[in-house]
């Protein structure tokens, strides 16, 4: 942010220039085709995801879902690349590959297709965050209240 924008959601951390409130906490997810051959499991081995093709969702150099490969040692057998999170649920519907998702951006989904918890849990926390709170107007402060009390009030924040 540069001045130009009031506040912008974010993944925590962010850089120290900025001053991040923190909001909730979003599951990373294995979405598999209601056929896969693990969609009867309670949870999704983080060893498999090397075993089957897989749709990467491309968000840059630093993201949380690439951690999970680097942290593990895991090396996926990436079939396609796509930017957009609904392109890759519609892709894995028609059995194209398996992927790993935020959980936010699966509700309320039509397509048929499973989610399953991460064998090791990962997670992506999202917030809020302004350059300077003396510099923002009485609107913005107003928004970012209302935000807090609505994510406070629409999810269970204990995740």
């Amino acid at each position: 942010m540069q001045g130009r924008v009031d506040c912008s959601f974010i993944r925590i951390p962010t850089c120290k220039q900025l001053k991040a409130t923190f909001l909730k906490r979003d599951p990373l997810v294995a979405v598999l085709p209601e056929k896969h051959i693990l969609a009867k499991e309670v949870c999704f081995p983080i060893s498999a995801l090397s075993e089957y093709p897989y749709i990467k969702l491309n968000e840059g150099v630093d993201d949380e879902i690439s951690e999970i490969f680097e942290i593990h040692q895991i090396t996926p057998t990436v079939h396609f690349t796509e930017k957009d999170d609904y392109a890759i649920i519609a892709m894995v519907e028609s059995e194209l590959g398996i992927s790993v998702l935020p959980k936010l951006v699966l509700e309320n989904t039509s397509r048929k297709i499973i989610c399953k918890e991460l064998e090791i849990p990962a997670y992506r926390d999202l917030g809020i965050a302004i350059k300077d709170k003396s510099l923002i107007s009485s609107s913005t402060e107003k928004f970012l209240s209302y935000v807090q009390l609505w994510v406070s009030e629409e999810y269970d924040l204990s995740l």
